[in-house]
């Protein structure tokens, strides 16, 4: 090869590596190879606060659980002011499930995004508010049929004087600036799913009465059903004068007289194999052992 052969294969070398060096084949002094297209997205610390929306007060030492797009979980705890923020970093942009659990409260599961951004003067991203609700302690329910009787343990619904077909409607009322039933969900760490709240109609002896109602799940254990509906979860603020209550009104065919034969229940959040079993817990509220004369 002639001189001026090899300083034209040379000069050929150093613009192919030059174009190379330009187009991203070979890395930039300090900078990363951009393969999947995400490389660029920062790493950030997530915070947020945890809030009693009825109270309008913090809720300081929540336990805050978050579960990441590739399926680990980190933890973080609530402060005084019900702040919390992760040591874990999580990538700019991540879909997140976050898990609220404090005592005296529900615990419940939402949807967090990671926001994109500029963090060249800090490294914390905010992930918003989150609202839990506390357990109430004071609820009440009442049961009347479609003539204005209340019903109850005392008092049966008389087949013989209003006839076959009757309307139970009942009324679940939770007290002022209170929060009664925790909504279903799916708990993060062990993947038991929880439901609630669930308003539960027992019927003892199907062959004295059936329902015509409509329902989300019925379990049978021996002789008697568990006929039970699906509902969100109740509250009742002060500054909301419509809020605070939820009705039913179950349609039922009397086939015959008997006592104790339709109680109603109003549960909580119930892990989905205990409802299998009619292992509800104890009722928020409860009307029972209505007879039908």
């Amino acid at each position: 090869m002639t001189k001026k052969q090899k300083w034209i294969l040379l000069g050929v070398i150093i613009i192919g590596l030059l174009g190379a060096w330009h187009y991203g084949f070979i890395p930039k002094s300090g900078s990363e190879v951009n393969i999947t297209g995400d490389q660029n997205l920062e790493w950030v610390y997530v915070q947020g606060v945890v809030q009693d929306p009825l109270a309008h007060s913090a809720v300081a030492s929540a336990t805050v659980r978050i579960k990441l797009p590739d399926g680990n979980i980190i933890t973080a705890t609530s402060d005084s002011n019900g702040k919390f923020t992760t040591q874990n970093m999580v990538k700019e942009g991540s879909e997140l499930k976050v898990q609220v659990e404090a005592s005296g409260y529900y615990t419940d599961v939402f949807t967090a995004e990671v926001p994109k951004g500029d963090w060249s003067s800090r490294d914390t991203a905010d992930i918003g508010v989150f609202y839990i609700y506390d357990i109430s302690g004071s609820n009440s329910m009442s049961v009347t049929d479609n003539h204005g009787n209340t019903i109850d343990g005392s008092n049966a619904y008389n087949k013989t004087l209003y006839g076959e077909d009757f309307t139970l409607n009942v009324l679940f009322t939770v007290d002022e600036d209170d929060g009664a039933v925790g909504n279903s969900y799916t708990d993060l760490v062990t993947g038991y799913n929880y439901k609630g709240g669930l308003l539960v109609i027992k019927i003892s002896d199907i062959t004295k009465v059936t329902p015509e109602f409509s329902y989300d799940k019925l379990v049978t254990i021996g002789t008697t059903y568990y006929y039970i509906i699906y509902f969100n979860r109740i509250v009742n603020d002060d500054a909301d004068s419509t809020d605070g209550s939820a009705t039913w009104a179950l349609a039922f065919k009397a086939l015959g007289t008997g006592t104790d034969l339709i109680s109603v229940y109003v549960y909580d959040q119930v892990r989905d194999i205990y409802i299998d079993s009619a292992n509800f817990g104890t009722a928020l509220a409860s009307v029972v052992g209505v007879d039908i004369v």
